[in-house]
């Protein structure tokens, strides 16, 4: 698991630091063999749309507040 601090915002949902999204993304990166994305997802409490949503915002550069999800 990454070691950062993930905290509630007002809506209720997680806020997760740009520094944690970037080594999330790293290690996704990393997972070439079946079914460790699925396994990284788990232990890190993440569904696929907030992934998607972090891989798109890393294509476009945009590691901004616009990802806390």
């Amino acid at each position: 698991m990454i070691e950062a601090e993930v905290g509630p915002i007002p809506t209720g949902r997680r806020s997760y630091p740009v520094a944690y999204r970037i080594e999330f993304l790293r290690r996704w990166d990393e997972c070439l063999e079946r079914g460790t994305k699925a396994r990284l997802m788990r232990e890190n409490n993440l569904d696929r749309s907030t992934v998607q949503a972090w891989l798109k915002a890393r294509d476009r550069a945009e590691f901004t507040a616009s990802m806390a999800t």
